[in-house]
């Protein structure tokens, strides 16, 4: 090992021991409660506050199911956001408290004076904890400030949840975590479903641009996520393009960030074509709902897919999660409608699979089976 592959190494050894001592020290004094809690005792709370660490849209969609399942059941809802999902829950206004946190290394009570106010809270959670040191320091420094009266977590590796959620699949899909949570609480008589409502103004401004395709079969196509190894190349947009020119009556949307679309600019696409320029993340999701098939790589569209219940084709490239899981099937699509491909490499990398070496004529093939 080289000299600064040792530095860095040391210096990642002496982040996680001050860490452990960090969690030690707040342990000691917000330990959990030795005798586990009842669920008599947990049917009591009514006030929840979720911390959405690490999350992403797609994490933010599946969990819609438990905040409206916890909602229907009568509980009040807060949740604890970092600013990149903030607007979808504050437009789609679907929990009673959302409270912005700008940084989780400077977490204090004067920093979340106003989500305090909010409170006091029967039940702090947050669904993303894994095994790591930083994110149980993280729960507990949350405990610390909010003081609610239960803590809860899953797999309690580090014994410090008032409710420890056992949850052992670990390729089991993400809402199996959730509905862990909601029999732990009681509630077990509840099928989730993916609510994401649409403002009425993004709702309006899409439908006014998708009059103009009136009485045509659309197919959304998203084709690019958030890491280029998930991206489906531009001679693949092109091949499915060309592939859906040939049928009557049906119009392509593309639809993805602005800096993602603009490399459309340099190939030339069929007349069958439409690149979307309405550029809020409302906009994308009504044209997933007037959709009449979905074709994705892995992103958060799948999951608006699975919310609207559309047709889906998805393709998914084998990456392994930081935690070991298999995206696969931890963010599978999850529901009757999806066809769910996959890349052939199977290199069970952090990364995965590139998604652009992936022959899109089975892609075709299964729009066939639905156009």
């Amino acid at each position: 090992m080289n000299i600064k592959k040792r530095l860095k190494a040391l210096n990642w050894q002496r982040i996680e021991t001050i860490r452990a001592i960090k969690l030690f020290i707040l342990k000691k004094y917000y330990k959990s409660r030795k005798v586990p809690v009842i669920k008599d005792e947990l049917k009591k709370c009514k006030k929840i506050l979720i911390f959405m660490s690490n999350s992403g849209f797609g994490d933010a969609i599946v969990v819609t199911g438990l905040i409206k399942a916890l909602k229907d059941k009568g509980f009040e809802v807060t949740i604890l956001v970092e600013k990149r999902l903030f607007m979808l829950f504050k437009e789609a206004k679907l929990v009673d408290g959302i409270f912005l946190i700008e940084n989780k290394k400077a977490l204090s009570a004067t920093r979340l004076e106003k989500a305090i106010r909010n409170g006091p809270y029967d039940l702090l959670i947050d669904f993303c904890q894994e095994f790591y040191l930083a994110d149980n320091l993280l729960s507990l420094n949350l405990y610390k400030i909010f003081k609610p009266r239960y803590l809860a977590g899953f797999n309690d590796v580090f014994e410090i949840f008032d409710i420890p959620i056992k949850y052992e699949g670990k390729n089991e899909h993400f809402s199996k975590r959730l509905d862990a949570f909601l029999n732990a609480i009681g509630i077990c008589d509840y099928k989730m479903k993916y609510t994401i409502d649409i403002p009425l103004k993004y709702a309006e401004e899409t439908e006014a641009f998708l009059e103009q395709f009136r009485g045509e079969k659309i197919v959304c196509l998203n084709p690019f996520a958030s890491r280029k190894h998930r991206d489906f190349s531009l001679e693949q947009i092109v091949a499915i393009a060309n592939h859906l020119n040939n049928k009557e009556n049906v119009r392509m949307i593309i639809v993805g960030e602005p800096y993602q679309l603009h490399c459309l600019k340099t190939i030339n696409l069929p007349e069958c074509v439409v690149i979307n320029k309405l550029n809020n993340f409302f906009n994308a999701a009504y044209i997933v709902k007037k959709a009449d098939l979905v074709i994705s790589t892995d992103t958060s569209i799948v999951h608006l897919a699975n919310a609207y219940d559309k047709k889906l084709i998805c393709l998914y490239n084998n990456r392994i999660l930081d935690s070991g899981h298999y995206n696969n099937s931890v963010w599978a699509p999850n529901y009757d409608k999806a066809i769910q491909l996959f890349t052939k490499e199977k290199q069970g990398t952090f990364e995965g699979d590139l998604v652009s070496n992936f022959d899109v004529a089975e892609i075709n093939y299964y729009v066939d089976t639905i156009l």
